[in-house]
């Protein structure tokens, strides 16, 4: 529920932000089907080049796109998603964090917990503890 809220408000302001620039249609289109493959996918493909061949385009190009349009890149979208999730599941779940990081596809624990450090500011043990 909370990603299709998310995912709702973005696709809100992208639209506003493409029609006040004159984007190309074929550029929102790009951009618009980059945020429904999102949600299906961040958890199992944190990869730009994944996304870029779902879309039949080149990773450049999709990179490119996504910036146009938002000022962002395709990994903040990517990474905001995997902190939404993450954060969700460490308030809500009893998944240890070791669990957490396997269901998000990250290599180790090690690298979910500096992901997480990173972007919230303090530990996922922390975050859970608060």
């Amino acid at each position: 529920m909370l990603y299709s809220i998310f995912l709702l408000d973005l696709q809100n302001a992208q639209q506003h932000a493409i029609v006040h620039r004159q984007t190309p249609q074929r550029v929102e289109e790009i951009f618009i089907g980059f945020i429904r493959l999102l949600p299906r996918y961040f958890v199992e493909h944190h990869d730009i080049p994944f996304y870029a061949s779902k879309l039949h385009i080149s990773p450049v190009y999709l990179s490119r796109v996504v910036r146009q349009v938002t000022g962002r890149t395709v990994v903040d979208y990517i990474n905001q998603m995997l902190l939404i999730e993450a954060s969700f599941l460490l308030k809500t779940s009893q998944l240890s964090i070791t669990q957490i990081a396997d269901h998000l596809h990250f290599a180790d624990t090690p690298s979910f917990s500096k992901f997480f450090s990173r972007m919230k500011g303090m530990s996922p043990k922390e975050y859970r503890k608060r």
